[in-house]
């Protein structure tokens, strides 16, 4: 956060032939291959459909998928939900991620592109939805995560007050 990088990933670990960590993965037989290489997708557990989940093609000892793709979940949530990045959203809709707008500029321009989008964000915003309700349902549960109540509930409560709250990924480690 105090570099003011716009965008971060975080992935699970993904053994691809030929790297150290598919010997490591393959010597602990913990190498999980499906079809042709199809599971080896290292954005799985913010892509993939909320109910029809991609089992990683590697875990390591200690964890299960599920407690990472939680971990990965909250990472993102951390980062990008912020009183100041959603702000900047609405004050500059055209900037950041990628938004490739090319037009006059004019409002109705950039509001006719957004509702061209709003169908395929309205899809990709309810699978989001799931996936963080299912991490809230896990830590309320506290199965498959280290996460406490409060260091979910502290996002929200840093959103209100308007502080930047990926920080406290750093400070749980």
């Amino acid at each position: 956060k105090e570099l003011g990088i716009d965008l971060v990933k975080f992935n699970n670990a993904t053994p691809y032939p030929g790297t150290s960590l598919y010997n490591t993965a393959k010597r602990e037989n913990r190498l999980n291959i499906q079809g042709l290489y199809e599971n080896f997708y290292t954005i799985s557990a913010f892509a993939e459909n909320p109910f029809r989940k991609i089992p990683f093609s590697y875990v390591p000892e200690g964890n299960t998928e599920e407690e990472i793709r939680n971990d990965i979940l909250y990472s993102h949530f951390a980062f990008y939900f912020s009183f100041n990045r959603i702000k900047k959203i609405f004050k500059q809709p055209t900037k950041g991620l990628k938004f490739n707008y090319e037009g006059t500029g004019k409002i109705i321009d950039i509001l006719k592109e957004i509702m061209r989008r709003m169908p395929s964000m309205s899809v990709v915003g309810l699978m989001l939805a799931v996936k963080f309700f299912q991490l809230f349902v896990s830590v309320l549960t506290k199965k498959n995560t280290s996460l406490t109540m409060g260091e979910f509930v502290k996002l929200f409560t840093d959103l209100k007050k308007g502080n930047e709250i990926g920080t406290q990924i750093n400070d749980k480690n």
